[in-house]
Order: C-alpha cells, then structure tokens, then sequence
C-alpha cells in the first residue's frame, strides 16, 4: 500500500485561473427579483470534483452552483443544470449558442472574442507534482532530486504543460513528459509504475484523500458485520488431550483472532 506526496511550484509562476463565462453573443438583460416569470438560463454543468457537482439525490453542489445560486438573489433567474457530455462536448454547445453558462473552466486566450469572459475569476487551484511516498529518491523540498524523472500529463491540459514546462526550466531541470490521451489511464499512470511522477492538481488530491476515507470505512463496516456473526468474544480455548490452543476451534474463526472459540 502506497501513498502519495506533492511538489507544488507556487501560486505565482503555477496557478491555474478558472471563470464564469458566456457567450459574447447571449445578452443577458437585467431582470428584476420581483418579476413574476423569472428568466431560466441553461446551464453547462460537466461534473468536475469541487466544482460542478450532482449527487445521488439528485441535488447539485460544488462552487459554480454556490455562486449561481448568490447570483440568483439579485437577478432573479433560475437555472436548468444540464450534465449531459463532458466538458470538451459542453463548451461545443456553448458555442453553438445552446446553452447561457458555464463556470469553472480556464481562461484561453484563444477564446476571448468568443466567450465573454468576467472581470474578475471565480478561484483558482494549484498545479502539483505527485509522486509516492515511498519514493525517497524525490524530496519536495529539493527541486533538483526531480532531474530526470518521467512526469505523466494529461495532453489536451495544454496550459498546465506549459506552465510545467517553464517551472522546469526556470529552475533548470530535465525531466522527460509522457503524455496520455486517456484519462483513465493518466489516473492510473503513477500507480502502475510507468511514471515517476504526475502532473495533478490540489482537487486531485482531495478526491484521492476522500476515495482513501469512502475505502476505509468500507474495511471497517465489513469488519463489524463480521465480528458480529459470533456471539462470543475472542479467546483462546483451553488445551485437551495435548493439543495446541484452539485447535478445536470453529475453522472459519473471525480474521484478525487466531486462536478463538467459537461462541455458543
């Protein structure tokens, strides 16, 4: 069992802005709260972790929501969350005029005379590089110690590469990148050994932490449903006829008890 660590190259020089945009092309008028028919605005909704969020209920979370919701107070709208496709099929769309919103994606220059971009950004998270813990060649606090490490990256994040690659070499490191187009098999590029370390960010680390936290509470109510199919406690039976302890216990002994008597 392993665990993980990060470098973090710093908010300056490695800091991913995210907005809440539309289309330059969909006017929004002022609408008043006390309107009886409040505007409904369509809303790109891709499932991202911490940001757009749909639970098993049905309700929606995440800091898009939040601010939508802050928003609606003075404006009036309501929102049609729509959670169909990823977020390269959702921002197809949003061009195509289909939807009026989309929160939590990344400013692109590319993208300014296209999507009317907020004045100010909604948050912002850190890029980080992760790599094992039981890797003791890596020290986060040596830059250096990352000369000639493989670093997994997700290849359309182009700006974060970028932004990788000015880190490594503003600090005069030589790494090699491998890119991966599938993103089940970036997540899983760090633990089968084929990186030495990848290229994620802070909300990464947060659903790795509560994947790890949903896994151990799985092992602990399994544990208890099994402790509780025997009525007694653990303890070693008493020997008969030379035998060994517990050697006339029930074979099927709870784990974690190796000399047990079966409760009656």
């Amino acid at each position: 069992m392993w665990q993980k660590e990060a470098v973090s190259e710093g908010p300056a020089s490695f800091c991913c802005t995210v907005g809440l945009f539309r289309p330059f092309y969909a006017y929004c008028p002022e609408v008043n709260a006390q309107e009886e028919e409040p505007r409904v605005l369509k809303v790109a909704f891709p499932y991202t972790s911490g940001i757009n969020e749909v639970y098993d209920d049905g309700t929606y979370g995440g800091c898009v929501y939040d601010w939508l919701i802050e928003i609606a107070k003075y404006t009036g709208w309501q929102y049609e969350f729509m959670t169909e496709g990823n977020a390269s099929e959702q921002l197809s769309k949003m061009a195509n005029c289909e939807y009026d919103l989309m929160g939590g994606m990344f400013y692109r220059e590319e993208f300014k005379d296209l999507y009317n971009y907020p004045s100010y950004i909604m948050g912002s998270n850190y890029s980080l590089l992760i790599y094992h813990q039981e890797d003791t060649d890596i020290k986060g606090y040596d830059y250096n110690t990352l000369n000639g490490k493989r670093i997994g990256v997700l290849k359309r994040a182009v700006q974060k590469i970028e932004r990788l690659q000015e880190f490594l070499t503003f600090n005069n490191i030589s790494c090699e990148l491998v890119y991966y187009e599938d993103t089940t098999e970036y997540g899983n590029c760090l633990e089968s050994g084929k990186v030495d370390l990848m290229l994620g960010a802070d909300v990464y680390m947060q659903e790795e932490a509560a994947a790890k936290k949903t896994a151990m509470e799985g092992v602990a109510e399994k544990q208890k449903a099994e402790e509780q199919r025997w009525s007694g406690s653990c303890q070693p039976t008493a020997p008969s006829g030379g035998g060994q302890p517990g050697a006339d216990s029930g074979r099927d002994s709870p784990p974690g008890c190796r000399l047990c008597s079966h409760g009656r």
